[in-house]
């Protein structure tokens, strides 16, 4: 965990320097754009105007304004930034994402030069990031502040299920929780949810397991599928029907069925 503390730390940095090189190049490509510039007099002459007053020129499209004799303006034009400036924000952005162990593109919001497969695996390492931070959260933080609330909630009788306090000699049973983080949806759907019914069909993987991977509790799944199956069923539809819409294809009729069925219509 000092890892992603110190991994951190690092992107701070990067961030603050990103800021301040933003915001001078901002406040130099103003100046560029202003086309400012000095008032130099030639060798031999000097100002003739009154004690406090400056010498100052406004810009106007298309106009010019005649300068006193001897004045020469000299244009003060910076040109940076220029082609350097892009390379340089996104290179700094890159190595921020790498401190903070996310995707660059989506850090960025750059989608350029980029196609399904990097994208696809950006998105995989940066999920495996973040359930990193999820379990050091549950480990150092929730689950904590769980087990001390749930003391307290026992022994004050806070906790009530069908009419009745829970009892604090349980307590080690109550403990015994599992934590569900937010997951994230498929990125390919169709492959992915092949590939989870294959590894489920080859004993490689649980129905909870690919439940959970979508950030859902399976029992809160298998419970709404029972009850979308009692509806139908109290609607009427037939079983077979039933198979059907669950993804089950239906068993063809075997050709004899099929042919006395025939021969039963032209009778």
């Amino acid at each position: 965990m000092t890892t992603l503390l110190t991994s951190g730390a690092t992107a701070l940095w990067r961030m603050k320097m990103l800021d301040g090189f933003e915001k001078a190049a901002l406040v130099n490509a103003r100046v560029s754009a202003s086309k400012g510039g000095f008032f130099q007099w030639k060798e031999g002459y000097g100002p003739e105007q009154e004690e406090g007053e400056e010498l100052t020129m406004e810009a106007e499209p298309g106009s010019f304004q005649e300068l006193p004799a001897g004045v020469e303006f000299k244009e003060w034009a910076p040109q940076y930034p220029s082609g350097e400036f892009a390379p340089f924000m996104k290179s700094s952005l890159r190595a921020i994402a790498t401190g903070l162990g996310v995707a660059y593109n989506n850090l960025a919001n750059d989608l350029e030069g980029v196609n399904f497969s990097s994208i696809r695996q950006g998105a995989l390492d940066e999920r495996e990031h973040w359930k990193d931070l999820q379990e050091w959260m549950i480990e150092l933080l929730v689950d904590r502040i769980f087990r001390s609330w749930l003391k307290v909630a026992l022994l004050s009788q806070r906790i009530v299920v069908s009419g009745r306090p829970l009892r604090a000699d349980r307590l080690e049973r109550y403990q015994v929780v599992t934590w569900q983080p937010r997951r994230w949806a498929w990125i390919d759907p169709r492959a992915d949810v092949a590939s989870a019914v294959e590894m489920k069909n080859n004993l490689m993987g649980s129905f909870g397991q690919f439940i959970r991977d979508q950030g859902r509790d399976p029992q809160t799944v298998w419970r709404e599928v029972a009850e979308d199956i009692a509806q139908m069923r109290e609607a009427g539809i037939p079983d077979e029907y039933i198979l059907q819409a669950m993804g089950r294809k239906l068993n063809p009729k075997p050709q004899e069925e099929k042919e006395e069925d025939g021969g039963n219509a032209t009778g």
